[in-house]
């Protein structure tokens, strides 16, 4: 088992850099590029691994995640009824 070290929670999304929020379901993508990896070095087998693996890219996580859009502050909700309820109101009593 890898363990992912230097992250609040373990998690392999934020081991592979994903930020605290893991609000990103789809990342940008962007091909691989064999010194963006700091002091890792790849021999060629390894790098060739990386290439097969990762043939369509790997996540640029300086962008936004594919769709994503900012959170609304106060969102409203349609009810069947055709009433709007706006975000802050009281839920009503479960069925």
């Amino acid at each position: 088992m890898v363990q992912c070290t230097g992250v609040s929670d373990g998690s392999t999304r934020m081991g592979a850099g994903a930020d605290i929020a893991d609000d990103v379901l789809e990342c940008p993508l962007v091909p691989l590029d064999r010194g963006s990896y700091g002091p890792i070095v790849f021999n060629d087998a390894q790098w060739a691994r990386m290439q097969a693996t990762f043939a369509t890219g790997v996540c640029d996580r300086t962008k936004p995640g594919t769709g994503q859009q900012p959170a609304l502050v106060w969102p409203s909700y349609l009810a069947p009824n055709g009433s709007v309820t706006v975000g802050g109101a009281a839920l009503p009593a479960a069925p």
